[in-house]
């Protein structure tokens, strides 16, 4: 594999914010589907780390980057 193979370290940032915004979308989604309340708060809490891990690789993107601007036109990006 060539250098030129992989991907970039913006690249990776975005795909890493991507995850964990599917992950909200996720949680946020699959919680309207349960009155139990025990239940809605754990799907709460979930989504709310999701956001957490969004900000973090944000904050770690501004620091080694410059940017958190997206960047998702990449068709790998955009089918995962």
């Amino acid at each position: 594999m060539e250098m030129k193979d992989l991907l970039s370290i913006d690249e990776i940032f975005q795909f890493a914010i991507h995850i964990e915004e599917k992950g909200f979308e996720f949680y946020t989604e699959i919680a309207k589907n349960f009155q139990d309340n025990d239940i809605l708060n754990l799907f709460k809490i979930l989504a709310e780390e999701e956001q957490n891990h969004q900000q973090s690789f944000r904050k770690m993107q501004e620091k080694f980057i410059g940017t958190s601007s997206p960047k998702n036109n990449t068709a790998e990006y955009q089918a995962y």
